[in-house]
């Protein structure tokens, strides 16, 4: 007999509704919770229906809008359960880190979560080989486990895949091997060099496996050698099939176009950048034989550098799946804001050159977790970060209160950008900020640059969801984000307005650059699960979770973050960020009725919380930071810790969880 799971809640104003189950208790009974029948109920086996937990607060919120919370679009059968899979960040095109299909773990067996394995390391020819940091979601697929790890010792970075039931290494790989990032001697011998890892979760797709790379030692970005590419491998061996290094921007000036500044003796005092600062931190996704990836730099943590030359702009890469090649580059700054005059320009209160890099924007990384694809209108969904830099005159306009049409069209600031999938044309923008340019870095020594302009660095690293909701009766396709401003942001997915308002906004909580909602949102039933660091504590609290309703934006509920005692210590992190330190940066996972989250302590706690009521159900302290979000695949809960970079500590090892 088909057994049938299905996605979305029939919840009906007068308890019933075409196509769907009954309720149970009836409509109107006491206690907490609704236990609701769900659609597509097999005629004459009730018992066979899946049923959820809803929470009475959960629905009069749907109830202005429509006469149902959900619909019926889709079931999962017997064979699709069997098969689930989590083969990207995202584990679907519509990024929803959502595994519809799960039913042994449950708001009722969550409390029953026990180890099953730990995986922390491996020996090959008598050489113990640990595991090291483990930030991004691992991905399963068949009966594989792929991931990656990295160390602060950055010679160790590998790439993994191991048997889901007996934890036995299929194949690893050195992140510098497979890019053959080395050095090699007179007599052939091959030397690693120092900074090359993968921080991006594999994506499986056909017999490969891609990663993107990137440089940790910011001290070596001025070595000229690239760093970043897209890798693929063979799913089964480990052996590169191929890699594709971003091409170097073509409106990149060079130094005779731009020469850097000199001292009194006429020594440069920073060569142009030559673009080798171009890293991938974002996970790749895939679609009708193509890659899609965005592509980011490490500019604004190089301000340390006193004239550093801001010329980096962030794109995205559409590739070939199978050989890798570049079918295009979309950039995340219009050549017509980015390139600039020959002609010198003098600013009226110093008479000192304007360096061409103050004249132009620069930034808006696609450093966020994962990009969204709409087969449907065949677009992609990308979140961007801020600028580097802004013009003088427009960083001038808006202080004076001139200029209030921000982002200026062209210049994906702080955005969700949707992308034409063919071409990689910009289609619509949505940016959050208001009317500001969101100029920031990290460091700023050159304190009369106008590089310095104090922006908030309320950029995404969140990738874009892709969801349906019902409004007044209507199905309506929705692209929402979370930013480090603290806001979900939520825009139809049909405009054809090039700057379109959104649906709905809500302030989750407090932004800042180290707080906000950071790697990324879950959706499920028409509900999004964010994770909210207040990295500052400006509510008091050390973070939140949160459910809005995917329709209206309201809160279906807000719990503060339960790890609340066991934040960093000003011996471990900055006293400048408040001392002890507790916020949340991983990204939320949604499985039947269970959201997973991680806060960023110092035991590396992993939580279960009731969809329906925010409610803690399970709680394990891993021993070591965790920093990205779990797969579930088969009743089976996957993750890794360690996050050595901002005080974060040694991992632990890759953690698989199922009840028993």
């Amino acid at each position: 007999m088909t057994r049938y799971l299905v996605g979305f809640l029939c919840v009906c104003a007068l308890g019933a509704a075409a196509g769907c189950g009954e309720l149970y208790p009836p409509w109107g009974g006491g206690g907490g919770h609704h236990k609701v029948l769900m659609c597509h109920v097999p005629p004459g086996n009730p018992d066979n229906a899946h049923e959820i937990w809803v929470g009475e607060s959960a629905v009069p919120a749907h109830l202005d809008h429509g006469d149902t919370l959900g619909a019926c679009p889709f079931a999962c059968t017997e064979q699709e359960i069997e098969d689930a899979e989590w083969a990207s960040f995202g584990r679907d095109l519509d990024n929803s880190r959502w595994q519809k299909c799960e039913t042994q773990i449950s708001p009722e067996s969550a409390a029953r979560l026990e180890l099953k394995w730990v995986f922390d390391g491996f020996t090959e020819n008598d050489v113990h080989h640990p595991v090291g940091d483990i930030s991004a979601t691992p991905s399963v697929v068949g009966d594989g486990v792929f991931f990656v790890d990295w160390t602060e010792g950055l010679e160790e970075a590998k790439v993994y895949r191991i048997h889901k039931e007996t934890r036995e290494v299929v194949w690893w790989r050195y992140i510098w091997d497979i890019a053959d990032f080395v050095e090699v001697d007179a007599a052939g011998n091959r030397t690693p060099i120092p900074g090359l890892v993968s921080r991006t979760s594999p994506l499986v797709v056909g017999d490969s496996v891609i990663i993107g790379t990137q440089r940790r030692r910011p001290e070596l970005f001025r070595d000229p050698r690239p760093n970043a590419w897209i890798i693929s491998l063979d799913k089964n061996t480990g052996a590169v099939q191929w890699k594709t290094e971003p091409p170097r921007d073509p409106l990149w000036p060079t130094p005779a176009q731009d020469p850097s500044p000199k001292d009194e003796a006429g020594n440069e005092l920073l060569p142009i950048p030559d673009g080798s600062e171009i890293v991938i931190t974002a996970s790749p996704v895939a679609h009708d034989n193509r890659i899609y990836v965005g592509v980011s730099g490490w500019a604004e943590f190089l301000s340390f550098w006193a004239h550093y030359r801001f010329f980096y702009r962030g794109s995205v890469l559409c590739l070939d799946a199978t050989n890798g090649d570049v079918i295009w580059q979309s950039f995340m700054v219009d050549d017509d804001l980015y390139v600039t005059s020959e002609e010198p320009e003098t600013d009226p209160n110093t008479g000192q050159p304007i360096p061409r890099d103050r004249r132009r924007y620069t930034g808006n990384s696609v450093w966020s977790s994962a990009p969204a694809i709409d087969v449907k209108r065949e677009r992609l969904y990308v979140t961007t970060g801020n600028n580097h830099t802004a013009p003088k005159s427009v960083l001038e306009g808006v202080g004076s209160g001139e200029i209030v049409d921000l982002p200026q069209p062209g210049n994906y600031m702080d955005s969700i950008v949707a992308l034409d999938l063919g071409t990689g044309a910009a289609e619509w923008s949505y940016s959050p900020v208001g009317n500001l340019v969101d100029v920031w870095q990290i460091f700023c020594r050159d304190t009369d640059s106008d590089s310095c302009a104090e922006g908030p660095d309320f950029d995404y690293g969140a990738g874009a969801n892709l969801f349906s909701v019902e409004i007044g009766g209507e199905r309506r396709d929705v692209v929402g984000a979370g930013s480090k401003a603290g806001t979900y942001s939520a825009v139809e997915a049909d405009t054809e307005d090039p700057r379109p308002a959104p649906l709905w906004e809500t302030q989750v909580g407090p932004g800042s650059f180290f707080g906000g909602i950071h790697w990324g949102t879950s959706v499920a039933n028409g509900v999004v699960y964010a994770p909210l660091g207040d990295g500052f504590r400006e509510s008091g609290d050390n973070g939140f979770f949160a459910a809005l309703d995917g329709a209206t934006g309201q809160f279906v509920w807000k719990v503060p973050n339960p790890i609340a005692d066991e934040g960093f210590p000003p011996a471990n992190y900055p006293a400048a960020f408040g001392g002890i330190h507790m916020s949340i940066h991983a990204p939320t996972t949604v499985a039947n009725g269970v959201v997973f989250g991680a806060p960023f302590d110092l035991e590396g706690h992993m939580l279960a919380l009731d969809a329906a009521t925010g409610d803690l159900l399970w709680s394990y302290p891993s021993g070591a930071t965790v920093y990205g979000g779990p797969a579930v695949v088969d009743g089976v809960v996957y993750w890794g810790n360690g996050y050595q970079t901002v005080a974060g500590t040694r991992g632990k090892g890759l953690f698989a969880f199922h009840v028993p």
